[in-house]
């Protein structure tokens, strides 16, 4: 028996996998999987390690605008989609079919280790996300609205950078509404005066409506290389498996699980087959920028977020 900590991305994704060849079980403590806010995006390239089946996509993504201190930097349009806005609960029920799931169940922790009654020979994944991390240093919040009636683009994503802060602000279509949102190394309130001023000075948002609020904290600490050689096997955000510059975890986490499922079935290092995919690498290349623009003022900020958007053809 193969048990999952934690059904979210990576631990749905991971039993998609394993479903067909292995017994596995899951375990959720929030009552409905893919419940935690995030803005529900993936690139495309996604597709290289799992299927999104067409009924949980709610947009396809032609084209991304990047700005800088609310200046247009680059935009990019394709011919082809480069990438979705997913139902992520609808996605990772998908995933999970067919899967023995406990929802609602709270696993104790002693320490890092999770107290389940297992059997010889049986396998313990830990995707429990970012309540997996102690350093506060490394967890910011994300802050996001879901706004009715804004008059923006069905098929383009944006992404705000800032100088005065490190952080960003993004404005993605979901379905035929708007998710808006922050995220950085601010305080709460700090945040959400930024969000409520950037939406309340935005023409597309004059006649919005709130639908709802949400936020969650993301790790953005870059792979936990010691996590490699734990007792249990740790995937996703719980891993570090999270794109520290644009906060990014959907795509991560699921390429994380997927590596993890190549070394269960075929007996081969987990970290090895990972970093095959480059990720890791990415995600700590990322974090050595965001700790650079933490330390560095604002004119060197500028300098440091054009330079990576300049050297990447595709940064999302």
């Amino acid at each position: 028996m193969i048990h999952i900590v934690g059904v979210g991305p990576a631990g749905a994704s991971l039993a998609y996998y394993l479903k067909d060849e292995f017994k596995v079980r899951g375990y959720e403590i929030r009552k409905s999987p893919g419940a935690k806010p995030c803005a529900w995006a993936v690139p495309r390239s996604l597709e290289k390690y799992i299927k999104i089946p067409e009924e949980v996509i709610l947009n396809k993504i032609y084209g991304q605008k990047i700005y800088l201190n609310n200046k247009l930097l680059s935009e990019n349009y394709q011919r082809l989609p480069q990438g979705y806005i997913l139902n992520k609960p609808s996605f990772i029920k998908w995933l999970l079919d067919g899967v023995d799931v406990k929802l609602g169940k709270s696993i104790k922790f002693k320490g890092q280790e999770p107290e389940l009654r297992t059997r010889d020979g049986d396998i313990t994944v830990i995707a429990t996300g970012s309540i997996f991390h102690n350093e506060s240093k490394w967890k910011f919040l994300t802050y996001q609205y879901i706004l009715k009636d804004a008059k923006i683009e069905d098929d383009i994503i944006e992404i705000r950078f800032y100088t005065d802060f490190v952080g960003y602000i993004w404005v993605f279509p979901r379905g035929n509404k708007a998710d808006v949102g922050i995220g950085g190394f601010l305080s709460h309130d700090e945040l959400k005066a930024r969000l409520d001023s950037f939406i309340k000075n935005d023409e597309r948002f004059r006649y919005t409506k709130i639908e709802r609020k949400e936020g969650a904290h993301i790790y953005a600490g870059g792979i936990k290389e010691e996590l490699y050689n734990f007792k249990y096997p740790v995937i996703g955000e719980a891993l570090g498996a999270v794109y520290p510059l644009t906060g990014e975890g959907i795509r991560p986490s699921i390429i994380s699980s997927h590596a993890l499922f190549r070394s269960i079935k075929y007996g081969k290092p987990f970290k090895e087959e990972f970093e095959k995919t480059g990720v890791p690498q990415q995600i700590n290349f990322q974090k050595q920028l965001v700790e650079a623009l933490l330390k560095a003022p604002p004119h060197l900020r500028e300098v440091f977020i054009r330079e990576y958007f300049k050297s990447s053809k595709n940064p999302l």
